[in-house]
């Protein structure tokens, strides 16, 4: 009886184990996407800027926000806008938009992001909308953007950017300025 009632439990311990060994893969695929999501809103939340902020505040975000990127990434950003493969060239571009423009404000929605199965690449598809003030002159641009993203010593870097659609270009592109 004894044996009997072991063998009956063998297919349900199998069954457990089983359960237990995907829901663990499961929660440390749904970790990441939950460190990307973090990182993104870190990174929206950077990007945008008040109309008071200091020099030295503006470089200090153009800094953390290249930071959030591999050494060497690919930024291409469109046809209006220079492809940027360092991250200094890349800070030195932040930095110069936010001390052109007056205020920033981003939101993103529709995004989707993707783990690889080795963990190690994932990818991002994301709708960005942003409304840029510029000598009292404000616009509105929604771009969609495609975000390459590696692990490196466990962290989420941006390792590439392009973008994949321009839903609302900006009002001069739009005019013809």
């Amino acid at each position: 009886m004894t044996a009997t009632r072991a063998m009956g439990w063998r297919p349900w311990a199998v069954l457990l184990t089983a359960a237990v060994v995907l829901y663990a893969g499961l929660s440390w695929r749904n970790r990441d996407v939950n460190r990307i999501r973090r990182r993104l809103e870190r990174l929206r939340v950077s990007f945008n800027k008040a109309p008071d902020e200091s020099a030295l505040a503006s470089l200090r975000r153009a800094q953390e926000i290249a930071g959030a990127f591999t050494e060497n990434p690919s930024v291409r950003l469109g046809p209006y806008l220079p492809d940027l493969f360092n991250r200094q060239d890349l800070a030195v571009a932040i930095h110069h938009a936010r001390t052109t423009l007056d205020e920033i404000h981003t939101s993103i929605r529709d995004k989707t992001i993707v783990v690889a199965a080795d963990r190690q690449s994932a990818t991002t598809d994301l709708a960005v909308e942003g409304t840029y003030v510029y000598r009292d002159d404000w616009d509105r641009q929604v771009t969609e953007f495609r975000l390459e993203w590696a692990r490196q010593n466990g962290e989420w870097m941006i390792q590439g950017v392009e973008p994949l659609e321009v839903i609302k270009p900006p009002r001069r592109v739009r005019e013809g300025q």
